[in-house]
């Protein structure tokens, strides 16, 4: 029993050292830490497994033009939020779903047609927009083996 404790105290203590260490003493380096470095770390965001996410677009049709053009979100609200998303994307995934989602939607849609005017003055006026949102399965066998990978 003594061993199986004493064993038990040392798998703790393995874990829970570097641990500690990857969030509080980043500024110290063990030789051999860096190379577990990323994986402590990412296991402390990561606590719960994510089985889904979603994916916002906003196209545009200038006057003339034939078909639809995907916008870059960052140009039109360059202040990134939440890692890669940005605040158009914030608000289209927060809607989802709302009653007031169809006035918020139209509202985005005409700022985004005044400002995507602005910086694409030789695109033409902009006669519309439309906004798309999708949600991917992270537990699919098509996103854990991709075709050609």
């Amino acid at each position: 029993m003594r061993l199986k404790i004493a064993l038990l105290m040392v798998i703790l203590i393995a874990w829970l050292v570097p641990f500690y260490w990857a969030g509080s003493m980043r500024s110290v380096t063990v030789p051999l830490y860096p190379r577990l470095a990323f994986q402590y770390t990412a296991a402390g965001l990561f606590t719960r497994r994510v089985s889904s996410w979603n994916q916002t677009l906003i196209q545009v049709q200038s006057k003339g033009a034939a078909d639809w053009k995907t916008i870059d979100t960052a140009e039109l609200s360059p202040m990134g939020a939440f890692g890669f998303r940005q605040r158009l994307d914030r608000v289209l995934l927060d809607t989802q779903g709302k009653q007031t989602a169809k006035l918020v939607q139209q509202r985005l849609a005409e700022w985004t047609a005044r400002e995507y005017a602005k910086l694409h003055a030789n695109e033409g006026e902009v006669i519309g927009v439309r906004m798309g949102q999708t949600t991917w399965a992270s537990n699919t066998p098509e996103m854990a083996m991709p075709a050609g990978e």
